[in-house]
This record gives C-alpha cells, sequence and structure tokens, in this order.
C-alpha cells in the first residue's frame, strides 16, 4: 500500500474519531449564531441625500474649501436638543419605553441618526489626478419602524435646509455689516489722504510734479525777459552818456535872460559904486538878480562879468594915470572892481551847483534834460523789473531744486490714495455680491444646498444582515470545530489503528478485530444523537429570543 492511500484512510479514520467531537462544538456555536441572525429585530433605514450646489449662488468659499466643514457646522446646529424634543414628540418616538427620560431618548435618536459626506471622484484639469470632490451628504435615520425611520430623516434633512438659509441669511447680513463698516473705514481714510493731499498741493503747489514743464518754461521767459531788460538797460544808458554829452555843451539860459542878467550886473555895479550896500537901489537891484538867477544859469554870467571886470580895470588904470587914488572916479571904479570880483566869486562859487537845480529857459537844453530824466526814469524802472525778475527766476529756481523731493512725497501720497481706493472699490465689490446674495437666499433661489433625494419608506431592513451574518457563523463554527477536534486528537494518549502499533511496537500487529455494532448500542447512539439535538435547539431558541429581547 502507498503512502498516500495510508494518509487519506489515516485521515479519514481520524474524521471518524473525532466527529463526535467537531459536532459537539461546531453544532451548538452554529444553532447560537442562527438563533441570533434571526432573533435580531428588523431595523429599517430612510436616507434623504441633500446636494451642495457649487454653480449657484455668489458665495461658495466655504463650499469649495470648507465643505466637510459647513457639513461639520451644521450637524452641530441641526442636531442639538430642541429638535430632538421637537421630533420625539412630533412622531412618538420611543412610546413604549415608558422608563426612558428625556435624555435617554435623545441620545438614542442622535445614536440612530447619521450623516454621511457624499464624493465623486473626479480628473483635476490641472494636473490630470483623480481626487474626491465632495458634492453632497446623506441624512439617514434607523428605527424599528420603517415609517418613523422616513419621517424623522424626512424632518431631518428639512431642518438641515431651513438651517441652512437662516445660517446663510445670518452669514449674508453679518459680512454685509462688515464690509458696509470696512467701507465707511476705507472712505475716512480716503478723505483724510485727500485731505493731506489738498493741503500738501497748496503748500507746494509751484513745487508740483504737474507744474514741472511750465515752471521751466516760466524760468525760460523771465531768463529772456532778464537778458532784454538788460539789452534795454545797456542801450538806455548809453543814449543817456551821448545825451549828457551833449547837453553839456549847452547853456541852460536863454541870450536874453543873460543879457539881462548882464544888464542887472551892470546895474548892480553901478549903482554899488555909488551907494552903500544898504542902500535901496542897492538892495532892489540885488533881489532883482537874485530872482533872474533862479531861471539864469550863473556860470553864464561870469565871463561877462569878468569881461566888465576888466573893462573896470582898463579904465582904472586910466583914472589913475590921471587922477590920485582919492579921486572920486578913481574910488568909484575900485568899488566896481570890488563888486564884480565879488560877484564873479559868488558865481563861481554857486557854478559848483549842479544844473538839474537850475531852472533853465533854453528850450533845447530843456528837451534834452527831459530827455535823460526819461531815460534815468526807465532806466530806474528797468532796474526795478530787473530785480524783481532776478526774485523770480530764484523763486522758479529753488520750486524746481524742491521738484524731485516734492515728487517723492507726492507719488507717495498718490500710491497711499490709490491703494486705500483699490480697497474701497473690493469693499464695495464684495458688499455688493454679499447683497445679491442675500437676496437670492431670502428668495429661496441661491440655496446652496437642494434635496436631491427626499427621505422614503424602507420596503426592507437595512439591519441586521441575516446571511452575511450566518454565512460567518457557518465559517466560525467549522473553524471551531476542526481546531478543537484536532487539538483533542494531538493531545490524547491512546492507540488508535495499526500506525500508532508499529510506531510502539516497531512491528505490525497480527489481527485487527472490527467495531461490533448491535441493536443496544445503536439505540444508545439514537437516544444520544435525539438529546443532542434537542440540545442543540433549545440553545439556539434561546439565542434568537435573547437577541430578541435585546
Amino acid at each position: 500500500m502507498d503512502a498516500g492511500n495510508v494518509t487519506s484512510m489515516e485521515f479519514s479514520l481520524t474524521l471518524r474519531r473525532q466527529f463526535h467531537t467537531f459536532v459537539f462544538v461546531a453544532a451548538p456555536l452554529l444553532a447560537i449564531i442562527a438563533g441570533i441572525a434571526f432573533g435580531l429585530p428588523d431595523i429599517y433605514r430612510s436616507t434623504a441625500v441633500i446636494r451642495i450646489d457649487r454653480d449657484r449662488g455668489n458665495d461658495n468659499r466655504a463650499v469649495d474649501t470648507y465643505a466637510e466643514y459647513y457639513v461639520e457646522t451644521l450637524v452641530g446646529q441641526v442636531l442639538k436638543r430642541n429638535n430632538f424634543d421637537t421630533w420625539v414628540q412630533e412622531f412618538d418616538l420611543f412610546a413604549d419605553e415608558k422608563t426612558w427620560s428625556d435624555v435617554d431618548k435623545r441620545a438614542e435618536l442622535r445614536k440612530n441618526l447619521n450623516t454621511d459626506i457624499v464624493t465623486t471622484l473626479v480628473i483635476d484639469p490641472f494636473s490630470g489626478r483623480e481626487h474626491d470632490v465632495v458634492t453632497g451628504f446623506e441624512v439617514s435615520y434607523m428605527n424599528f419602524s420603517p415609517i418613523d425611520a422616513q419621517k424623522v430623516a424626512s424632518a431631518a434633512a428639512d431642518a438641515f435646509l431651513v438651517e441652512n438659509r437662516r445660517s446663510r441669511l445670518t452669514q449674508g447680513q453679518e459680512e454685509i455689516d462688515f464690509f458696509a463698516k470696512e467701507a465707511e473705514t476705507y472712505r475716512t481714510q480716503i478723505a483724510e489722504v485727500e485731505a493731506r493731499m489738498a493741503n500738501f498741493k497748496e503748500r507746494y503747489s509751484r513745487s508740483l510734479p504737474e507744474v514741472m514743464q511750465v515752471n521751466m518754461r516760466a524760468m525760460d521767459r523771465v531768463d529772456l525777459d532778464m537778458e532784454t531788460t538788460r539789452l534795454q538797460m545797456e542801450n538806455l544808458k548809453r543814449e543817456r552818456v551821448i545825451l549828457q554829452a551833449q547837453l553839456s555843451q549847452i547853456p541852460t539860459t536863454s541870450d536874453e535872460a543873460i543879457e539881462q542878467l548882464a544888464a542887472l550886473q551892470n546895474e548892480y555895479v553901478r549903482v554899488s559904486s555909488i551907494y552903500q550896500e544898504t542902500h535901496p537901489s542897492v538892495i532892489s537891484v540885488r533881489k532883482q538878480i537874485d530872482s533872474l538867477s533862479q531861471t539864469v544859469d550863473s556860470a553864464a554870467a561870469i565871463p561877462i562879468l569878468r569881461q566888465q571886470r576888466d573893462e573896470i580895470s582898463v579904465a582904472l588904470i586910466e583914472a589913475r594915470e590921471r587922477y590920485s587914488d582919492d579921486h572920486p572916479d578913481v574910488r568909484k571904479l575900485l568899488r566896481s572892481e570890488r563888486a564884480l570880483d565879488e560877484r564873479i566869486a559868488e558865481l563861481s562859487a554857486r557854478s559848483g551847483v549842479e544844473r538839474t537845480e537850475v531852472v533853465s529857459t533854453n528850450n533845447l537844453y530843456i528837451q534834452m534834460d527831459t530827455q535823460i530824466k526819461a531815460i534815468d526814469s526807465q532806466v530806474s524802472g528797468l532796474s526795478n523789473r530787473l530785480y524783481e525778475l532776478r526774485v523770480k527766476r530764484d523763486g522758479y529756481d529753488e520750486q524746481l531744486l524742491q521738484t524731485p523731493q516734492v515728487e517723492r512725497e507726492y507719488r507717495e501720497l498718490e500710491r497711499d490714495l490709490a491703494n486705500v481706493r483699490k480697497l474701497y472699490d473690493a469693499t464695495q465689490e464684495q458688499q455688493r455680491e454679499a447683497e445679491l446674495s442675500l437676496a437670492l437666499t431670502a428668495g429661496a433661489r441661491g440655496d446652496q444646498l437642494t434635496m436631491a433625494q427626499t427621505a422614503y419608506v424602507p420596503d426592507s431592513p437595512a439591519w441586521p444582515p441575516r446571511a452575511a451574518i450566518l454565512v460567518l457563523g457557518i465559517i466560525l463554527a467549522m473553524g471551531c470545530g476542526i481546531g478543537i477536534a484536532t487539538l483533542r486528537e494531538i493531545t490524547s494518549g491512546m492507540v488508535r489503528g495499526s500506525s500508532d502499533i508499529i510506531d510502539l511496537c516497531g512491528a505490525p500487529p497480527i489481527a485487527l478485530v472490527p467495531l461490533i455494532r448491535n441493536r443496544s448500542r445503536r439505540v444508545k447512539s439514537r437516544a444520544y444523537a435525539a438529546g443532542f439535538l434537542a440540545s442543540v435547539g433549545a440553545i439556539g431558541s434561546l439565542a434568537y429570543f435573547g437577541a430578541q429581547v435585546l
């Protein structure tokens, strides 16, 4: 006999020997599992599916970035005490549980009310990788009654939608208030920056960058005006020099006035040679001479007086040749000579007075003198204008030197104003979007959550999974039976079969005595089997009723 046949025979013999052990272990265990599987009461699940709408509404930030967090927040807001109490009273839940308190009922309701995120596998258009996108969530409730399961699941789903709308309305109003407050803050900042810019412009109105070209053109015009003024002044000064030279050659007095002055001088010499200085005739002539001297250049009378003196000197020499010094004629001539000397000395002293102080009677002299005075007036005016232009140019030059620093500070103010205006415009836009989103939400046209599937009355229980429990029970029972039977076979010290004799004695047995089954043994075996089956049935029944009670 080959080794394979021996092994098969030994295995069959071992199985026959340990069959009772296998059955005694597996059958009760299988009965217990079957009793539990069929004894557990039916529990029904009703589920509503709520879709997170990404395309509707304007504010998808919480949906796009924090979808799961948003759902968890809603769960915390919906699954709370007041809603539990409302549902328990409205649907008369746990009416059979007389001993349960409100806390127990709320705990049982919360345990059986579940929310699960619904995801969809999509491909990222940028990376090309697959990833899950949250598209919604399920609201389910498990109960022994399918109708109660549907009612609670539907009420919970509606509560999620109501809470979502209320939360979005509250959040939308808070966002509007927040953006309005921020916009007012930015508006105040804009007013402050604009006021600073206005003060800055008022302070540096002539040094601003936009007037730099104007200042440069104005400075060029001032330079041109200064050069033109200098040329005019030089021309006028040259013309004045020429006129002054010509004027110096023209007597200030006319010939008639000079002749009249000469006649008065002669009369003065005549009367002064006759009378004392205090004589009325001398005083009268002297006054006439002084009056005429105001209109006649005194220097013009000096040559006449010198000529007269020369004539009197000649006459005095002739008179002294004929008469002594005491002669009246000599004495008269001496007085005349002395009077002319005094007059010449007086006129010579007065000839140093500027000609402008002498009232001229010469028309040509007056005309040229008037031209010189006009030129002097023009030169004085041009000099003043040149000073004003120089001051003006210095001002432009200082303004141009300040322009780079002013431009830097002005650009900073412009950047500050642009940044604040940008923030203000962005806040205004966000406020308008929040107002539109709030209007859509209030009109039920911008709901972020929509009912994709309403809760229905289930027609089959969702729990327990009896087939799965039975399959697992069969596997467990068979595994335990085989394991214990094998362990007993290994640990047993009994000699069974020819192989054990060969191992112990080193030689095969001479003969094998078979098992003799008589009637009494068969009756005993049947009674034993009936008792075992009854025990297994009882164990299964106990497990069945125990599962129902639990």
